[in-house]
């Protein structure tokens, strides 16, 4: 969901927006499992940055489904040197309380 023509979490198509990424494994399974055609021929994995996280993440909670997998540069993690300095706590109640207040906005200056 989110992707192509799929519905958005959303109004603005232009913007994308999920909770977790529990979601995307979520729907990349339901897309298997149920559009898919299942005949026994093996399904090879593509991925990048995003789709490389949540890939990793499926692969991990559905060993066996794909015969390999091919991902680049996998988005696993955000560089936050800036809030490297707070104490774990506090980082991370920073981060939810951005995410609460801006969580559906573009970044500064940014637009459809």
């Amino acid at each position: 969901q989110g992707q192509g023509k799929s519905d958005r979490y959303l109004p603005n198509p232009q913007k994308q927006h999920a909770t977790s990424f529990d979601q995307d494994v979520a729907d990349l399974h339901l897309f298997i499992t149920t559009q898919l055609p299942q005949n026994g021929a093996p399904l090879i994995m593509l991925g990048h940055s995003m789709g490389g996280n949540v890939g990793l993440r499926y692969l991990r909670r559905h060993p066996g489904v794909f015969a390999g997998a091919a991902l680049s540069a996998p988005m696993l993690g955000i560089n936050d040197r800036l809030l490297l300095f707070l104490p774990g706590s506090l980082r991370l109640s920073v981060t939810f309380a951005l995410s609460a207040l801006l969580g559906k906005h573009y970044v500064p200056d940014g637009k459809d």
